[in-house]
């Protein structure tokens, strides 16, 4: 069973914008993201490593 999980970024108004989906096998254990923000690292139980490239816009996420 694929586990999608949804990264959300904050706006400089103050609203969220969906940045992207990370599908896995089994639950996340950890989630890094990188230093300039446009990717993220997540492990998971399914043993595997998944580096995502997150959408562009504006915001900058926390």
């Amino acid at each position: 069973m694929t586990i999608t999980r949804i990264v959300y970024g904050k706006m400089a108004d103050g609203s969220w914008v969906k940045k992207t989906t990370i599908p896995h096998e089994g639950p996340i254990t950890s989630a890094t993201f990188s230093a300039d923000q446009r990717h993220v690292v997540t492990t998971s139980k399914d043993k595997t490593v998944r580096v995502t490239k997150l959408l562009r816009s504006e915001s900058k996420l926390p």
